[in-house]
């Protein structure tokens, strides 16, 4: 990946919401700040330190306090859901 396209994300998720489901063109590196969130893998609390390749595709959900998270991104993300793949043609995230 070039290095422009590196993102750094301080991404907050409210109490018992979910993420769209979505997979990684790139690495994400995720360290949970506060509170937690759980996808198919695990519950990840403040202090852990999630690293995702292009093969890991998830649906994250914060847990009942919510999730504050910093996220790095080298490469856009990729929608699942057949609706929201529009978005992978106009938006990088």
């Amino acid at each position: 990946p070039n290095p422009c396209s590196k993102r750094l994300r301080l991404v907050h998720v409210a109490p018992g919401a979910t993420t769209p489901p979505h997979s990684h063109h790139g690495r994400e590196i995720t360290l949970v700040l506060a509170g937690n969130y759980a996808d198919h893998t695990g519950t990840y609390n403040a202090g852990d330190i999630i690293i995702a390749d292009d093969d890991f595709a998830h649906a994250p959900s914060a847990g009942p306090e919510g999730c504050l998270c910093l996220m790095l991104t080298d490469a856009p993300v990729r929608f699942e859901h057949p609706v929201q793949r529009i978005l992978n043609a106009f938006f990088r995230f």
